[in-house]
């Protein structure tokens, strides 16, 4: 996607309106000076969701704490990327977004990576539809797949010895790097060949629909091939990041308000074609954090189904302890008879059986204990002790105390016993960042008192009093702040210091990505008003 000049998002954020925005996708009520609402970003009976006309921001003051400006709202929201977000108000607003359309040569890497994929992806496509590539489409008839999946999941295939894509790619004057980190062709001696080829391909997508890597299954296993490949990492993709199907799923993620997580693309096809269409894939047996956290985005409530053999139920429960970690209390489903999820939904009766096993499904640390070889010796002890492993690693405080009591009442020890073992193992793990007691308690004081000036600092620079900002600008060394969010804020408003005019901090705020540094900055611009400033308070601070 080309780029879009800085003075076009301004105009755009100067024109978007917060209010009408967010009332166009939740109903807001006005109370006071602002509306309120039901917070979309997380559960709850009471209104703590409050947007602010005059200031142009929303602020959640129930359990998730969502802060931020019109931009923001639409990119957790509607789940889009920044520039995404700017396009759609652009469009509702009418606002023409000019970009720099020189040609393919000056697109930047991303963009032309989005477009090879593309066509790419139908290319693969119309190969199926292909009387000479019939053995492809047969193949997938004879695992029971519809031509409505077909359609649905965009599924191709790429027959061997083929160069056709390559001269297709090579005509559209793409640059030899885009070409290179495709991934599509190997360099052989023999010259270059499509890395999927003699394969079923499965297009992997964005959430927002773009094609950004490849799966390819060959028809028949043979030792001698590896059964599936997939696109390895680019500037577009990102294995660790990506789950497979997201993007059709997420409408159906937010009506169900949960989410089934399986293992590959077989598996989401079929659940997908019963009509189970709130279900995702890891793209493997290792569900990493970044997953986790794209999953979060959307649901808490979630169904983890694997293989139902001892190598799927151990991947299910690294899984659920993946999701612990990032305070999720996943669910856990084994399908019978060591099937796979594909198998057991092209039986008889197992659609009905599924949606069974989910009403029965056991937590990820009831599912661990019951999975347990309890009949070797020490072995209650050692299930403790490496759930506790996992324990440790959960971030939050109030989520992990709640999940030891959880191991506590599954093993019948004292709650007081495995949160005892649990802190020990967390002072040994930070130990060796902290010296002494006596430092650290220094420490905390000084920290507790910078952050106050620090704070103080900040909110002269947003004030409209030319002489201070300047007298900040001048005199101001970034490096003496040591707070690393404060020295974000300032990176984003020094440039403004020097400048007559007021720190545009509605836009300052919409182009923060980091929650927290944009979390901050909204709390101190709420306060400017209690500040009594001078330049001897700037002068003072510094």
């Amino acid at each position: 996607m080309a780029r879009i000049p800085e003075q076009t998002i301004e105009r755009i954020i100067e024109t978007a309106d917060i209010v009408e925005v967010i009332s166009s996708r939740i109903e807001l009520k006005k109370r006071g000076i602002n509306f309120w609402a039901l917070c979309p970003f997380h559960t709850e009976k009471t209104p703590s969701f409050s947007v602010s006309p005059t200031k142009q921001i929303y602020t959640c003051f129930g359990g998730c704490g969502a802060k931020g400006g019109v931009v923001n709202f639409l990119m957790q929201y509607d789940k889009l990327e920044f520039i995404e977000a700017i396009t759609k108000l652009g469009e509702m607003y009418n606002i023409e977004i000019e970009t720099d359309q020189k040609g393919i040569q000056t697109k930047n890497l991303k963009s032309q990576l989005l477009e090879i994929h593309k066509i790419a992806s139908k290319y693969y496509q119309d190969a199926l539809g292909d009387k000479k590539n019939i053995k492809y489409l047969e193949y997938l008839k004879s695992r029971n797949i519809n031509d409505e999946m077909i359609d649905v999941f965009n599924l191709g295939c790429s027959d061997k010895n083929n160069s056709e894509l390559l001269k297709i790619l090579r005509s559209k004057n793409f640059t030899s790097e885009a070409m290179k980190k495709s991934g599509l062709f190997i360099n052989s001696k023999n010259g270059y060949f499509e890395t999927f080829n003699s394969r079923i391909i499965f297009p992997i997508k964005n959430p927002n629909g773009d094609v950004i890597a490849f799966a390819g299954r060959v028809l028949q296993d043979n030792p001698k091939m590896r059964k599936f490949i997939n696109s390895y990492d680019s500037p577009i993709y990102y294995k660790s990041k990506n789950l497979y199907g997201l993007e059709i799923a997420k409408k159906a993620i937010q009506q169900e308000q949960f989410v089934f997580l399986v293992e590959g693309q077989w598996d989401v096809v079929r659940l997908y074609q019963n009509n189970i269409k709130n279900v995702v894939g890891v793209g493997g047996t290792s569900l990493t954090d970044l997953q986790a956290a794209i999953i979060k985005q959307y649901t808490s409530n979630i169904f983890i189904l694997l293989d139902g053999d001892n190598a799927g139920i151990k991947a299910a429960i690294r899984s659920g302890y993946t999701l612990l970690k990032n305070s999720i209390n996943a669910k856990i489903i084994c399908p019978p008879k060591k099937y796979d999820p594909d198998d057991w939904l092209n039986t008889d009766n197992g659609k009905d059986e599924l949606l069974n096993a989910k009403k029965n499904a056991s937590f990820t640390i009831q599912f661990h204990y019951d999975m347990y070889d309890k009949d070797t010796n020490n072995a209650i002890n050692d299930f403790i002790e490496e759930v506790i492993s996992n324990i440790v690693e959960i971030k939050d405080p109030i989520f992990r105390e709640l999940t030891a009591k959880t191991l506590a009442q599954i093993v019948n020890i004292s709650e007081e016993n495995i949160l005892h073992t649990i802190n020990n193992k967390i002072t040994k793990i930070r130990r060796p960042i902290i010296k002494n007691d006596k430092t650290s308690s220094s420490q905390r004081t000084i920290d507790s008192k910078s952050t106050l000036i620090e704070d103080d600092l900040i909110r002269l620079c947003l004030i409209d009093d030319i002489e201070i900002k300047k007298n900040i600008f001048e005199n101001m060394n970034k490096d003496w702040l040591m707070s690393k969010i404060h020295q974000n804020i300032y990176d984003k408003i020094y440039v403004h210091l020097n400048s007559n005019y007021e720190i545009p901090i509605d836009l300052i705020i919409n182009t923060t990505d980091d929650n927290d540094t944009r979390s901050k900055i909204i709390d101190l611009s709420e306060n400017i008003d209690k500040l009594n400033p001078s330049i001897q308070m700037a002068i003072d601070c510094l």
